[in-house]
């Protein structure tokens, strides 16, 4: 039988005994006259040491494979207890296409990691999602395969040496994207990845790539704009059959009212929830929103004692986010989901709406859609590596950073050299995303569970054989909203302007977005041109964050964490340089809190997994 049947009649019968975690550890050994069971409690006991103690339930294929579940759903585990001959483990937040999933991964959406096994072809499968959005790692020693959506639990039993360039990369550019860790011999699967553990060896596929529809392409603006809702609007209703209500989120961009809209329309029970940032016009406009709409709208900030409570998250921030997120603000993001989980267990969030408006290719300027030559110099400089100062390095990163990341992102383009820049730069952005999206996504399911709709295939799709044209300047979406909802349209937005189609009554609306769409132009090419990011967007720091940084930055200090001495990443940095910066980070003027919580990640995640740069 060949390979993409045995996949799909596996899937297919393991879903029918599924089991929802919020992580899961495996070990599979390639002999299968070997016993694993040593390397899977080692492995379960380093998971919950860095995450917490969960309940567990163990499925397995034998004695020389299996899998522990973690914080599977009482229900779930109710039925843990005899031995089924197929299963399935899912982390993260799977959407059916159709029920039952008759065909295994293309009847799967939404953001997850996948372990299934069936007796009757002896085969294990782990699978991505489409996007690889949910964080799912693997390192192979000896024989042994090992899994984990925890990659800190891998290093950490596996003894990992640590990767200078994915540490240095991690400090650089605040992210991971794709198949780089920070660790040696330890990877992160890549969209759409299959592994199959068969009894003849072991198979890897890509099971999906995004593909252009000529007929979409072809469209004239408004049957365009018909077609993306028509899609999208028949996916959320199909996918979120049978979910309970979600929040979702509701800020003052185009992404989170289009898909709130999206969600309304399909039929999807929600309420909305804004976290107050540091982008004051949040709040006003997604108030302004809700109460247009009658939607029940939730405000979500930060306690004033927030000084007090940041230091019990850090942990969870770090154990979660993987040290491939900034411990301290994700710690402010877990605080604001754990508030959130008390309501409703899931969130939607409008992270991949930017597919829809034109965003990945703005660095293009004029030449946008007018080659397949994609100017990737100006990809890196203004969507990759945002300005930072890297005085305090021992060593500028960004030249190996840079041209780690140029050879990855041409790689990914390059099957679709032939199609129009715009197209590889769609694709080019979803593999940035999972540094953004499926880190932070995958560290959400310590109090929830996130789900991201405009990632679902069919959305993504009508999004990506659009002309780039009609995305141009949100004109699409401008459009999509005005059908939905035209009051709704008229609100501001937080980059100026209305979400509503142009008009001779409106133009004077629109200086805003104009203005700021400049601003961010002077910003990214002075950078690039001159290291100094001239009109950068300021934001600001709430008291209760400022005192919090403060507190923590003295006491990291005093516990020896960023006691240069007794820093374990303290070769990367200029000798002398971190006291006197840390000195300044204690004050409120401080403007480096962007690199102060990558040095404080990265000092954790080589504490928590017994690494240090001079063993590296």
């Amino acid at each position: 039988m060949p390979l993409v049947d045995t996949v799909t009649s596996i899937v297919a019968a393991g879903l029918e005994n599924l089991y929802e975690a919020a992580g899961f550890v495996a070990v599979v050994a390639h002999d299968r006259h070997a016993s694993i069971e040593d390397d899977l409690d080692g492995l379960a006991a380093e998971y919950e040491r860095l995450r917490g103690p969960s309940e567990r339930v163990v499925a397995s294929a034998g004695p020389w494979a299996a899998v522990v579940a973690f914080n599977v759903p009482r229900e779930q585990r109710a039925k843990a207890e005899a031995r089924a001959s197929a299963w399935a483990v899912a982390a993260g937040a799977l959407h059916f296409s159709r029920r039952p999933p008759k065909g295994g991964l293309a009847d799967l959406e939404g953001l997850f990691a996948l372990f299934s096994y069936d007796d009757a072809h002896a085969t294990l499968i782990l699978a991505s999602d489409a996007f690889g959005m949910h964080a799912l790692y693997v390192a192979e020693r000896n024989g042994v395969t090992y899994v984990s959506t925890s990659v800190l639990a891998l290093a950490s039993y596996l003894r990992a040496r640590l990767s200078l360039l994915g540490v240095r990369s991690y400090l650089r550019a605040g992210y991971h994207f794709g198949r780089r860790t920070s660790w040696e011999g330890i990877e992160r699967l890549d969209p759409a990845t299959l592994v199959a553990f068969t009894p003849d060896g072991v198979e890897t596929q890509v099971y999906w790539a995004p593909v252009v529809d000529a007929s979409v392409a072809r469209l004239r603006f408004d049957e365009a704009v018909e077609h993306c809702l028509d899609v999208a609007v028949s996916a959320n209703r199909d996918l979120f059959a049978g979910v309970p209500p979600v929040w979702t989120d509701l800020t003052s961009g185009y992404d989170t009212r289009l898909l709130a809209l999206l969600m309304r329309e399909a039929g999807v029970p929600f309420e909305a929830n804004t976290r107050a940032t540091r982008y004051s016009a949040d709040i006003s406009v997604a108030r302004e929103v809700a109460r247009r709409a009658g939607w029940s709208w939730s405000l979500v900030t930060l306690p004033d004692d927030w000084e007090s409570v940041l230091p019990s998250l850090l942990p969870v921030a770090l154990a979660w986010g993987d040290g491939n997120l900034d411990a301290v603000q994700l710690a402010r993001v877990i605080w604001a989901h754990k508030e959130l989980g008390r309501v409703h267990y899931d969130l939607t969030i409008g992270v991949g709406g930017d597919h829809y408006r034109g965003h990945a290719w703005r660095q293009e300027f004029l030449q946008a859609g007018r080659s397949s030559s994609v100017n990737i110099d100006n990809w890196l400089d203004m969507r990759l590596l945002s300005p930072l100062n890297t005085e305090i390095f021992a060593s500028d990163p960004t030249p190996e950073v840079r041209d780690d990341l140029r050879e990855r992102m041409v790689r990914r383009a390059e099957p679709y050299s032939g199609e129009l820049n715009t197209t590889q730069l769609d694709v080019m952005h979803a593999y940035k995303m999972t540094g953004h999206l499926g880190a932070f996504a995958s560290a959400d399911g310590a109090f929830l569970r996130s789900r991201a709709p405009f990632y679902f295939r069919p959305i993504f799709g009508a999004a990506f054989s659009t002309s780039y044209r009609y995305r141009n300047n949100h004109r699409l979406m401008r459009h999509m909203i005005n059908r939905l909802d035209p009051t709704l349209g008229a609100v501001r937005t937080g980059s100026g302007g209305p979400a509503q189609p142009w008009r001779l009554s409106n133009l004077h609306r629109f200086v805003p977005y104009y203005v700021d769409l400049g601003r961010r132009a002077t910003t990214k090419l002075s950078y690039r041109a001159t290291g100094h990011a001239v009109f950068a967007r300021r934001t600001n720091q709430r008291p209760e964050a400022l005192r919090a940084r403060t507190m923590l930055v003295r006491r990291l200090r005093s516990e020896g964490v960023l006691d240069p001495s007794r820093m374990r990443s303290a070769p990367l940095y200029k000798p002398g340089a971190l006291e006197p910066w840390l000195d300044l980070a204690e004050r409120p003027e401080f403007a480096g809190d962007e690199l102060l919580g990558r040095v404080v990640t990265s000092e954790l995640a080589l504490r928590a997994a017994d690494a240090s740069v001079d063993a590296a």
